[in-house]
């Protein structure tokens, strides 16, 4: 135990020389990069980067949701996306381009067998690249990121998972919000110089706020005021919802069916060689009817002749899910819908 307490100290040591190190460091003279409003005015900017619609835009980007909910794969199949061109989240693309995955959490046995889920018989693209560990970003982790960013010109994405195994170690004296806020800090200065999205894995908190789903992001305010982008992921009766609130987007909430393996349904169809009709509301009410048709009176009586309970007998619960099937999957809803809540 002494062995273990005189290192922490001597890891809270460092911490605390490298917090004091960039702060001497930012100091600059206050009248560098001051400019007048007329000057601003006339000076252009590149446009923002979108790397994927409506969800990642350039910048960092927090994903917060609870245990097994699905980070990880959705983490991978995005980089797959970007590395290779193809749709994701339905009909969503994202911008192509060089992809990093940080698994920090995983071995390369795992992760090839998730690469195996969800590529099936496709090649696996060249441009995403992954790696297992990577160095704290106060241990040299921010040097690396900025050298494999020097390396691929063409950079579009770095997702991280987790934000835990890379974050630097607390300050002795360091102020919980500070701290929170100096994780982000030098990840949002990568993203700025190369373009990039930088994406965190994190976590939610136990007890769930009523009010802002935003709010039950696992940490103080400092980690969502840092970030540009915050992803919420809940799951709540068979559906995961998506809110998203960030600085270069407007702020929605995407309601998806989720599928085993994260394969949605038209995928698995396909393999069988059906392909089914688009998710509309339509067609959702129009197949309604015709399995209604077909059912006849067994809806009522069963095969067995036992009579059913009538639909005004059948739990509100149930009742939900059959209002949430005219949502298209992976439509993109106003977090005030009570079709998303």
């Amino acid at each position: 135990m002494r062995f273990l307490s005189k290192e922490f100290a001597d890891a809270c040591a460092r911490a605390d020389a490298a917090a004091s190190v960039d702060r001497s460091s930012s100091r600059k003279p206050w009248s560098e990069g001051l400019i007048t409003a007329a000057a601003l005015q006339t000076k252009q900017f590149k446009p923002v980067r979108i790397i994927l619609p409506e969800l990642i835009p350039e910048g960092v980007t927090v994903l917060a949701g609870k245990p097994k909910i699905g980070k990880s794969f959705l983490a991978l199949d995005v980089c797959i996306a970007v590395a290779a061109g193809r749709f994701v989240l339905g009909e969503t693309k994202p911008v192509a381009g060089d992809a990093l995955y940080l698994a920090l959490e995983d071995s390369q046995r795992r992760l090839k067998k998730r690469m195996d889920k969800l590529m099936q018989a496709q090649a696996w693209p060249e441009r995403l690249q992954l790696h297992t560990e990577w160095k704290r970003l106060d241990q040299g982790g921010l040097d690396d990121l900025v050298e494999w960013c020097k390396a691929h010109p063409e950079a579009r994405l770095i997702w991280i998972d987790t934000l835990v195994k890379i974050r630097p170690i607390m300050g002795r004296n360091e102020q919980t919000y500070a701290y929170d806020y100096r994780a982000i800090e030098g990840l949002q200065r990568i993203a700025g110089q190369y373009q990039v999205g930088i994406v965190l894995n994190h976590h939610l908190r136990k007890m769930a706020s009523e009010d802002d789903a935003m709010d039950d992001v696992s940490g103080t305010l400092g980690l969502t005021a840092a970030a540009d982008t915050i992803i919420v992921m809940k799951r709540h009766s068979g559906l995961t919802k998506i809110f998203v609130r960030g600085r270069d987007l407007e702020e929605a909430g995407i309601c998806r069916r989720v599928q085993p393996h994260h394969m949605s349904l038209a995928n698995r169809r396909r393999r069988r060689g059906r392909v089914p009709l688009p998710r509309t509301a339509d067609n959702y009410r129009s197949a309604e009817t015709s399995r209604s048709r077909s059912d006849g009176d067994q809806r009522h009586h069963g095969r067995d002749g036992a009579a059913r309970p009538q639909r005004d007998e059948i739990a509100p619960a149930q009742d939900e899910d059959r209002r949430r099937g005219d949502l298209q999957e992976g439509a993109l809803l106003t977090p005030t819908d009570t079709r998303c809540k």
